[in-house]
């Protein structure tokens, strides 16, 4: 009967490492479900006060446009903030600040509760200003409008100007008090979201 060749003399570890290998063939390791490329998304930064003064002065105006009025919802807002970065100090020094430029109007309990929060008229048409880049260009359609009834109505017409200028109402009547200022109109709110015109010219 033949002899088997001698086998080479081996060592532990490389014996170790040769068992490691014949079971990682035989049970291969889980595919990881998370890929690799992926990471946690980064934090979003918190806005410096004066950012997050501005940050706060838009949601409120878009809030204001929502609701169709000035009258704001304090806490709904400064969720909105919170969702931006702007965490509860800072909210409150931004609506403070605000206060300060005149562009809310704002009741506070125990310093840190806010109990009532409105824009201004300047403060909305500030952010009108700043965020409506057509803002002349409803201007120039709002006044064709008004010229073009002023032609065919008697002194005391109504008329729903958002709905023919497909704006929020609260848009429209922000543009309205600048006509009414300048000395140019003079008009009432009327039911169902119209404009009573008395006179324009």
């Amino acid at each position: 009967m033949p002899r088997r060749p001698a086998a080479w003399p081996v060592s532990r570890a490389t014996a170790r490492e040769t068992i490691h290998r014949a079971a990682e063939r035989r049970n291969p390791p889980a595919a990881s479900s998370q890929p690799a490329s992926a990471s946690v998304p980064p934090r979003r930064p918190v806005p410096d006060p004066d950012e997050a003064a501005a940050l706060v002065h838009r949601l409120a105006g878009e809030q204001a446009v929502a609701r169709g009025h000035r009258l704001l919802d304090p806490r709904a807002l400064e969720e909105a903030a919170a969702a931006e970065g702007v965490g509860h100090d800072r909210f409150l020094a931004a609506v403070l600040a605000l206060a300060g430029e005149r562009m809310v109007n704002v009741h506070t309990f125990a310093s840190s509760l806010i109990t009532l929060l409105r824009l201004t008229e300047d403060g909305f048409r500030h952010v009108l200003t700043t965020t409506r880049g057509d803002l002349d260009a409803v201007r120039r359609r709002l006044l064709d409008t008004l010229r073009a009834e002023a032609a065919s109505e008697s002194p005391g017409w109504t008329v729903d100007l958002a709905g023919v200028l497909g704006e929020p109402r609260l848009v429209v009547e922000v543009l309205l008090d600048e006509l009414r200022d300048q000395g140019r109109l003079v008009f009432t709110n009327a039911p169902g979201g119209r404009f009573r015109i008395h006179r324009f010219g």
